[in-house]
């Protein structure tokens, strides 16, 4: 089963990935969470809104990375239009990126094992992303319906793949992976 990682922007990413990072082969990433990782082999989700809000401008991100995007696969009308579930909130970036990167697997038949880190969607603290913060992902989906979506998550591709967290415990359905990789202070 291969390893993969989606990396999300949660007060704890950046040191996480400073700690693993030579663990991760791939690296999926949401949003702003491409500042970690930078050129580090993966597909970057981002918001249908995300370049809306920078004036259509990926300089300044370009820019905190060194200018080293030598590849960079960018999706994102997947928000508009879940794949295996149907929301009219239009998801959340968790759910999608799951779905997304969890269906291309299957589709060339590969057993993946899907790591989440800094996906919590915990923002109860006065910082809720590492750049300080930012939008929450469940006010865009009741929570009732975010929890319903996360379980038909893991229900979908039980048995294929395996989807785990690396971070600390929360609503997450999902077990807790590699205790080597666990986030830990």
């Amino acid at each position: 089963m291969k390893k993969v990682f989606l990396i999300g922007s949660a007060p704890y990413s950046p040191e996480w990935w400073s700690r693993h990072k030579h663990q991760v082969e791939v690296a999926h990433v949401l949003n702003n969470a491409k500042q970690i990782t930078g050129d580090h082999e993966g597909v970057w989700y981002v918001a249908t809104d995300y370049v809306i809000h920078r004036n259509y401008s990926f300089q300044p991100l370009q820019q905190a990375n060194g200018n080293e995007w030598h590849r960079c696969r960018i999706v994102s009308d997947y928000l508009l239009r879940p794949k295996g579930y149907t929301c009219p909130h239009h998801g959340t970036m968790i759910l999608n990126a799951s779905y997304d990167i969890l269906n291309r697997a299957m589709l060339a038949g590969e057993h993946y094992e899907l790591n989440l880190v800094g996906c919590d969607l915990d923002y109860s603290g006065a910082t809720t992303h590492f750049y300080g913060k930012g939008t929450a992902d469940p006010l865009r989906i009741p929570m009732d319906t975010l929890l319903k979506h996360l379980n038909k998550l893991k229900a979908d591709f039980e048995g294929f793949h395996e989807i785990v967290t690396l971070g600390p415990p929360g609503i997450l359905p999902f077990p807790q992976g590699d205790k080597e990789l666990l986030w830990s202070q």
